[in-house]
């Protein structure tokens, strides 16, 4: 047998063991508090493997910063070229190429390139002005917000005109005459204002009420809204219009309904004629079983056949 081998321990080796379990356990202890968990992470006694590295890498960066300065001198040099070729350009362009001699080495004609370029932008943009009909403008809605649409859409819109899209101060097409475009928030409330004063000292001159007008009503109106004219003759107009709009929608509404009712009752008919001819089919079929029957009783035993069979025969000639 083996002996044992007594280990020889000091008492300050048992000291420093019992020192370093406590510190174990207090920072064990300081962890779970701190986390909340019992678990610490175990370390890892293998040693930490570095990252691959690719081949040939500090080779390329090497080299690229090599050549980053030649590079970037070449840029340069270029860029200089290029700002001495455009200094001269402009130069020749505004003073000439200078003397007969030289015009007649370069290969360019600065001062007729340069006039015939004016002239064709000249050209495009007085194009683009006379094509531009249904321009882009400025105009005011119902709240007195800027809205920019098209010259065409604001009729339609029911906005006002305020400023055109070149710059240049718009008719308003509501019969307000020649108003400044320029106008703060207030001016044209102050303005509006006057002209309502001026219409209602009007009515109350000539004794006639006023129609509705929608301009004057800051919120939406709809969409089923319709704003008649103010003038007696066109309003009139307007609602005979509307009128015979309502009686064609209420004359066909009625045709449609008349022809529902019609297909309804076609149908209801074809459909009783259905079950009719169905239940006078079971009549006769029950019929021709109920006479079967009592021949079978009357001639049962004279063809030595069974009753059952006889009536599976003619049930057979009846459904064919």
């Amino acid at each position: 047998m083996w002996k044992k081998k007594e280990i020889s321990v000091s008492a300050s080796s048992v000291i420093d063991l019992k020192a370093e379990l406590f510190k174990k356990q207090e920072a064990f202890q300081k962890e779970k508090i701190r986390t909340g968990s019992a678990s610490m992470r175990a370390v890892s006694s293998k040693p930490i493997k570095k990252p691959p590295k690719n081949k040939g890498v500090e080779q390329r960066a090497k080299r690229d910063a090599e050549e980053a300065p030649t590079l970037n001198s070449t840029l340069e040099a270029s860029w200089v070229a290029l700002q001495r070729k455009s200094k001269i350009y402009d130069k020749m362009a505004r003073e000439g190429a200078g003397g007969d001699e030289n015009d007649e080495e370069t290969l360019v004609d600065f001062l007729y390139k340069n006039a015939s370029d004016d002239k064709a932008l000249q050209q495009q943009v007085e194009i683009v002005e006379e094509d531009d009909e249904d321009a882009w403008v400025e105009a005011v809605d119902e709240f007195g917000r800027t809205r920019i649409v098209r010259r065409s859409q604001v009729d339609n819109l029911g906005l006002r005109f305020v400023k055109g899209a070149s710059g240049d101060a718009a008719a308003d097409d509501n019969d307000q005459g020649d108003t400044p475009t320029l106008l703060s928030g207030d001016m044209r409330q102050e303005m509006e204002r006057q002209e309502w004063e001026r219409e209602a000292e009007q009515e109350l001159a000539t004794g006639a009420p006023g129609h509705f007008d929608s301009r004057r009503e800051i919120r939406t109106l709809g969409t089923g809204f319709y704003q008649f004219a103010q003038d007696d003759a066109e309003r009139a107009r307007q609602m005979q219009e509307l009128k015979s709009i309502r009686d064609d929608t209420l004359e066909n509404r009625d045709k449609s309904v008349q022809a529902k009712q019609g297909r309804e009752k076609r149908l209801d008919s074809r459909r009783q004629k259905l079950l009719q001819m169905r239940a006078a089919k079971k009549r006769k079929l029950g019929a021709e079983v109920d006479d079967g029957e009592r021949k079978v009783e009357r001639h049962d035993g004279d063809d030595g056949r069974d009753g059952a069979a006889l009536v599976d025969d003619l049930l057979s000639m009846a459904g064919s």
